[in-house]
């Protein structure tokens, strides 16, 4: 079929909301009068009086968000780079094939661990994150987009075969 020479793009379009999903916020709370937002590496605003601030001064919490952030973004970066090898030819299919399943998995497992890690560290100060487990924020795309993101890596990389 000649739609299996052009699902590579599938790899470039996951990378692309993935790199999206990293500059959006992951989660919000609106049980306030204001909109609260809060990104993965734990810088928080609130709409109301426009403050930019870090969500908690724990530095262990913040080294960790930051790490699972620049190991999810650096995950898209190289699926792109990879991806763009296979266009010129320089690598075969089957090293993309199985470099961007790992690093799919790889923003999978991060994104997980920001997850629980938020919904601990909340746990500890004795209050609850997502609204799921009581607390008061919403998951936002910044949260969901690795998933769908490493989904469609996934789907480029297994569906096209040789």
């Amino acid at each position: 079929m000649k739609i299996r020479k052009y699902l590579w793009i599938l790899n470039l379009v996951g990378a692309i909301i993935i790199i999206i999903s990293i500059i959006t916020p992951t989660s919000y709370n609106d049980t306030t009068s204001t909109f609260y937002y809060v990104w993965m590496n734990q810088i928080g605003v609130d709409i109301d009086p426009l403050d930019i601030y870090l969500l908690r001064t724990d530095l262990e919490l913040v080294t960790i968000s930051t790490i699972l952030a620049l190991i999810i973004f650096s995950s898209a970066l190289m699926t792109i780079t990879l991806t763009s090898m296979y266009i010129r030819n320089s690598i075969p299919f089957k090293k993309l094939q199985w470099k961007t399943i790992i690093f799919a998995v790889l923003v999978i497992i991060s994104t997980l661990y920001w997850i629980i890690m938020m919904e601990s560290f909340y746990n500890e100060a004795g209050y609850n994150h997502w609204v799921t487990t009581g607390g008061g924020y919403t998951p936002f795309f910044g949260v969901i987009g690795p998933f769908i993101g490493a989904a469609l890596i996934v789907i480029g990389s297994f569906v096209r075969r040789k």
